[in-house]
């Protein structure tokens, strides 16, 4: 009875890890409830997600996943999408999607962070300043330079995917392809009409 009662003053970690925290001092009375030890698989780092029911149609397992700190944007990790939950949270109306982490030098347990899931990539995809594009009943429109006589061209286009700072353009409006090396304005082009003459003043980039 006493190798009995002696065993079970054993405490056993169910995973490899590093201590935490110790929620008890020796000498202390415990019970089966009571927690002794917290602990944490630094090797094992997960990103618990919520997404917006509007877009779990485009989030899958295997995608990748960009990371960064809230409080420092410049530490930035590397995840890939684990799991994606099929029930829906009805009071958030979000989805649960659990990312694993690659192991980093600052990456450690309850960092606040925020990701950005790649949905979708293509090659060479032509992208232009949000800054560039205007809006005519919804048509996105954006205003090039004519380089032989330096008046501006009105080009409406059809968007693709957008960035919080960019917007792709797939072709024009009438579905003739654009050009790669275009000069867009990016500033004044409010006050632009098709044909108008234009100064450069400052090159943007």
């Amino acid at each position: 009875q006493a190798r009995t009662q002696l065993g079970h003053t054993i405490v056993r970690a169910p995973i490899s890890g590093v201590i935490a925290e110790r929620d008890c001092d020796v000498g202390e009375l415990s019970s089966v409830s009571m927690p002794a030890f917290r602990m944490v698989d630094t090797e094992d780092l997960i990103l618990n997600l919520r997404v917006p029911q509007d877009a779990l149609g485009e989030i899958a397992v295997g995608q990748p996943v960009d990371v960064r700190a809230v409080t420092d944007a410049d530490q930035r990790f590397v995840g890939v999408v684990r799991t994606v939950n099929p029930v829906l949270d009805e009071d958030s109306g979000a989805v649960r999607v659990i990312v694993d982490l690659t192991a980093a030098p600052r990456l450690v347990p309850g960092l606040f962070c925020e990701a950005r899931i790649t949905t979708s990539s293509r090659d060479d995809a032509l992208l232009v300043s949000k800054r560039a594009v205007m809006y005519e009943d919804d048509q996105p429109v954006i205003f090039a330079i004519d380089g032989e006589d330096k008046s501006a061209v009105k080009i409406p286009f059809v968007a693709g995917v957008s960035t919080p700072t960019e917007v792709e353009i797939l072709s024009r409006v009438d579905g003739e392809s654009i050009s790669t090396d275009l000069r867009v304005v990016v500033v004044g082009q409010e006050n632009l009409k098709d044909g108008a003459p234009v100064r450069v003043v400052e090159e943007a980039f």
